[in-house]
């Protein structure tokens, strides 16, 4: 009771703060190609169509073809943090209010940039995320009956659609002429979940010892909790 001695008791503060939860940035994490734009526009040329070659008999003509050029336009896209602080928070805080204000904004934009990188649409001066990127012909549905054999199918069909669109694909990283190629994995907390805990049906884990190495069937993988489960119509689907 305060009146009957507690004002005598000094409460004690701890100088830690418990930071809120956020999703941690996976895109970065796998280390991706990054490229400077001092002036806000980048554009890179690009081959739409390359030479052919063809077998042809004796005194006959050849084949001719050419080569054509394309461009992509890269655009920068502003991401911004805005907390409005008073000077006295910012003097007499303890612990120091702007480094935590600090450190929860850079958290906020990590967030917010990795949401941007998988799913946002290029619009409403959002970037253009992976799943905007992919070609209609590189996109499948998974089989509907979630099994070990229909799992692994679906996974061998994601690499398979990338095999076929002549994507480079290969153990760890490979380096081009036009940079460094690094596939990967990205998923949410439950297909992770599923992963990890599936067996064989002698009782071995499926990927398990795979997974907590780093890595799925060779290459690496991220979890996050920005890809959605709960789309489509039943609402409990993911990508």
């Amino acid at each position: 009771d305060p009146t009957g001695g507690g004002f005598l008791v000094p409460e004690q503060f701890s100088q830690d703060v418990i930071e809120l939860l956020r999703p941690a940035g996976a895109v970065r994490s796998m280390n991706p190609e990054t490229l400077p734009m001092p002036s806000g526009v980048m554009r890179i040329p690009k081959i739409t169509s390359g030479a052919t070659a063809s077998y042809t008999g004796e005194n006959a003509n050849a084949t001719k073809s050419e080569l054509k050029t394309g461009q992509i336009t890269l655009q920068n896209k502003k991401l911004i943090s805005l907390v409005p602080m008073s000077n006295d928070l910012v003097r007499f805080s303890s612990p120091s209010a702007d480094t935590i204000v600090r450190n929860d904004m850079i958290r906020a934009m990590a967030a917010r940039e990795d949401q941007a990188f998988i799913r946002d649409d290029g619009t409403s001066a959002t970037p253009k995320g992976l799943k905007h990127w992919i070609a209609s012909g590189n996109k499948f549905n998974a089989n509907a009956t979630v099994n070990l054999d229909n799992v692994t199918v679906d996974l061998g069909t994601a690499i398979q659609k990338l095999m076929a669109a002549n994507v480079p694909l290969v153990m760890g990283q490979q380096t081009t002429a036009t940079g460094t190629v690094r596939p990967g994995w990205l998923m949410s907390p439950r297909s992770y979940r599923y992963l990890s805990t599936v067996r064989l049906t002698n009782g071995p884990y499926a990927f398990r010892d795979e997974l907590l190495l780093g890595n799925l069937w060779g290459w690496p993988f991220r979890v996050t909790s920005q890809i959605q489960e709960t789309l489509q119509s039943a609402g409990n689907q993911s990508e």
